[in-house]
């Protein structure tokens, strides 16, 4: 009990500071915030505890078993913090932790941010009740923006907590269960104010450098082979979604009137949903995987929330590369960059793009 009351305590003081739910200064919403996350840590046995459990459904233990090995994996060969998170696991009794909220004005890109003393400012709301995600999401519409509601299966208290593992994260295949830890491990290894695409492009670099060295020590090249070809539709995905970045923010650019500007944005949107279906059929002979992606309604703000996991991950990538795999020199250098001023770190990173190939 003791212990109990001194992380409610400290959560208290640091809710506002939870990067995947970051939320308004309302003493209501601050409430539901802490009530769920705790309603979610008071559920959380240790992983050992289940295991010792008769009865235990059998995938159930073979994921737990599965993700103790990758605990280790992550702290002693990717150099991630090892402490107590993900050595725990809890049933919550529903598909997604939180539901994240994502806002655009309807002519922009530039996505609508919540800021909060420790976490900074970020670029999504996040909720532990879908119901209360999509009443701030239609009073947002209702304002005249594009909004988009994100499921999460996971987020980090960034070490202020033992995080633990879910049921939410145990339904995944296995590379995006092992896939999930690192990534929210990468979190706790580097985390900074005011800047959600490098915390999260960071960590979606991180999350996919693992999981590809996770199953060359295991010598399981099928999953690696086929993981790679996962990152390669991957690519191709988002170089339509960079595309179609590029003709809106060009559209956006020209101030055209506001009828005008929105017949042509649901135009290049339409072109997008016909290049899916025809990389879709041509290159990935027939490959599915984003159906589920294209069958909602397109906007700006489900680019923005793309782009905000992946936009400078070509840039990390050249920076491991240009350290030569070295994952400590790369983490060095990473933290270099971040303490850097906004202006000069963005500088560093669009030179790393274009090192790499890619223009923005």
């Amino acid at each position: 009990m003791n212990t109990l009351l001194t992380q409610l305590f400290r959560g208290l003081i640091i809710t506002a500071g939870i990067a995947a739910l970051s939320g308004c200064s309302t003493v209501g919403y601050y409430t539901r915030i802490i009530q769920g996350h705790f309603d979610i840590i008071s559920q959380q046995k240790p992983i050992e505890a289940w295991l010792e459990q008769t009865g235990i459904d059998e995938d159930l233990r073979h994921k737990l078993l599965l993700v103790k090995e990758v605990r280790h994996f992550a702290s002693e060969a990717l150099h991630l913090p090892e402490n107590d998170s993900y050595l725990s696991y809890a049933d919550i009794g529903r598909a997604y932790v939180a539901w994240n909220v994502v806002a655009t004005p309807a002519l922009s890109l530039t996505p609508k941010t919540w800021c909060y003393p420790i976490a900074g400012c970020v670029t999504y709301r996040g909720y532990h009740s879908r119901e209360d995600a999509q009443a701030y999401a239609d009073s947002l519409a209702e304002q005249g923006y594009d909004v988009t509601i994100n499921g999460a299966a996971a987020y980090s208290t960034l070490g202020w907590f033992d995080d633990p593992v879910l049921n939410t994260m145990i339904a995944w295949r296995e590379p995006a269960l092992i896939g999930i830890i690192l990534h929210e491990l990468a979190h706790q290894k580097l985390y900074i104010k005011d800047s959600s695409a490098f915390n999260e492009s960071f960590a979606s670099f991180v999350q996919r450098e693992g999981v590809s060295r996770w199953y060359s020590a295991q010598g399981d090249i099928d999953t690696l082979t086929q993981e790679q070809e996962r990152y390669q539709r991957r690519r191709d995905f988002l170089g339509l979604l960079n595309d179609t970045r590029q003709a809106l923010e060009a559209l956006y650019a020209q101030n055209l009137i506001p009828t005008a500007a929105l017949a042509e944005k649901a135009r290049i949107f339409a072109t997008l949903q016909k290049q899916y279906q025809q990389i879709k059929t041509t290159q990935w002979q027939g490959y599915s995987g984003y159906d589920r992606w294209f069958s909602r309604p397109l906007n700006n703000a489900r680019l923005a929330s793309v782009s905000t996991y992946t936009r400078y991950i070509p840039a990390f990538q050249q920076l491991l590369d240009q350290n030569n795999g070295d994952l400590l020199a790369f983490y060095h250098e990473t933290e270099k960059i971040a303490a850097l001023p906004k202006d000069k770190r963005e500088q560093i990173l669009q030179a790393l793009l274009l090192a790499h190939g890619v223009k923005e």
